[in-house]
């Protein structure tokens, strides 16, 4: 408590405390910015000054009020975050499966992904081959086309200067 608090406790002055502090008397630290902390222990005799009707024990008690309240404060504060840390964890131990599953499924989605990529390449060169030999039998039926009208063009120049099979069968 402060020192104004503790002189308050005690029946004394600010400055006493500070001296009974800075002796050795009361227990007490100092904060960051310089500020002096004691503290009081309900064992101790109280001051001799009988400025104060209210009792020691008292004084302890409501000096300390605030502070249990704080504590009962952070206390049950400290058991909501333990159920929620308690939760969390259920939940994280439920996920934890889903999550590796998750991954499994992901790798085996870009494998799929990389099988299809490889089996359009393939279907690409199929099709691709496909056009090529229906180019070529385009291309060849073309030909046969040309030869059997050229051929049909001999024989009927043929056919005059031979005889027929008719004649030569009679």
């Amino acid at each position: 408590m402060s020192l104004s608090e503790a002189a308050d406790l005690l029946g004394l002055k600010p400055n006493s405390v500070r001296s009974r502090y800075k002796a050795g008397h009361i227990r007490g630290e100092r904060d960051n910015q310089g500020k002096i902390w004691v503290w009081i222990d309900p064992e101790d005799e109280p001051s001799k000054s009988p400025s104060s009707k209210v009792s020691r024990s008292d004084k302890l008690k409501a000096a300390s009020k605030p502070f249990i309240e704080a504590f009962e404060a952070m206390t049950a504060h400290i058991e909501t975050l333990k159920g929620e840390l308690a939760a969390a964890r259920s939940e994280l131990d439920e996920l934890r499966p889903k999550a590796s599953r998750s991954d499994v499924l992901a790798a085996e989605l870009e494998s799929a992904k990389k099988l299809i990529e490889a089996h359009r390449a393939f279907a690409d060169e199929v099709s691709h081959s496909r056009d090529e030999y229906r180019q070529q039998a385009s291309e060849t039926l073309q030909r046969l086309i040309e030869l059997t009208e050229v051929a049909n063009e001999r024989r009927g120049l043929l056919s005059w200067l031979l005889p027929s099979k008719k004649s030569r069968a009679s």
